[in-house]
């Protein structure tokens, strides 16, 4: 049983393939997050727990801040 902020929930955890960009997948997702809360009925909420794109990006602007500095 899930709870979020003390009422029973439901987690969906999306876990991507090997092959796929983790930034593609976080995005396509959140678009059919966007599309399901249109669709949903009135008081059912969807909300994200953890978005790991801005952790991938956070680590890809690391490395190509790091790369720059050693260029220079």
């Amino acid at each position: 049983m899930v709870r979020t902020e003390g009422r029973r929930s439901v987690l969906l955890s999306i876990i991507k393939n090997g092959n796929a960009s983790t930034v593609r997948v976080v995005n396509a997702v959140k678009d059919a997050l966007n599309a399901a809360r249109a669709a949903a009925p009135p008081g059912l909420k969807i909300t994200e727990l953890f978005d790991s794109r801005l952790f991938v990006s956070e680590s890809i602007n690391g490395v190509l801040r790091e790369g720059a500095i050693a260029a220079l």
